[in-house]
Formats: structure tokens, sequence, C-alpha cells
């Protein structure tokens, strides 16, 4: 879109309906990074079809946040929860007890691929 009268209205737009929408995302996201980007994100959808939807943008823009929020919320990342700590192995079992069982699998069937019909 060129610098035009649709440039100058969305404009408008974003600085004088913009607290009311951030208040919105930051209901949606519960944080205000997370909800400024939901905003972000909103916007640049709005303005890719501004002279489309230019004659109720605000109820356009609140559908996008919600619907954008409720993506964000179905992303796989999501389920992952941060520890404060890294789980360690529980004390009764060595970390190699599985490298040693493997390596003498291994060995294992080396000698009987060596042997065929043999056991060692």
């Amino acid at each position: 879109m060129s610098d035009t009268g649709g440039d100058a209205e969305f404009r408008d737009f974003v600085a004088s309906r913009s607290p009311a929408l951030m208040r919105l995302a930051y209901l949606l996201a519960a944080d205000a990074a997370a909800a400024e980007d939901l905003l972000q994100t909103a916007l640049l959808r709005t303005y890719l079809r501004w002279m489309r939807i230019r004659h109720d943008p605000e109820a356009y823009v609140r559908r996008v946040l919600v619907t954008v929020a409720v993506d964000e919320r179905r992303r796989p990342w999501r389920r992952e929860r941060a520890t404060a700590e890294v789980p360690e192995h529980p004390a009764s079992e060595d970390p190699l007890t599985g490298v040693d069982e493997a390596d003498r699998l291994r060995v294992a069937l080396a000698a009987t691929a060596d042997h065929p019909g043999g056991t060692s």
C-alpha cells in the first residue's frame, strides 16, 4: 500500500485505538511482552486488509487478537514448562548402566556374527 489516505487513516486508527486494543491483548495473553507481540501481529494483519475492512476496523482487530491468542495457545511448545532445576537421574540408577549393557550386547552380536551357529 503506498502512502495514501488509507495509510493516514490506518495511522490515525492505531494512534487512537492502541491503548484499548493493548488492554484486550493483555487480557488475552496475561503477559505484557506477549500482549505487545499479539497486538503487533493483529495490527499487521489489519494493515494488510485495511482497504477492505476500514469501515469497521476495531471489530476486525479484536477478532484477529482473539484468533491469534487461541492459535498461540495451541502451539506445542506452549505445553513445555520451564523448571528452576534440571531433573537428575535417580540416585539408585547409574546413568552409564544402559551404555554398558548396550556395549555388551554389541560385543555379543559381533561374536555371533563371526561364528554363525556357535555360542559365545
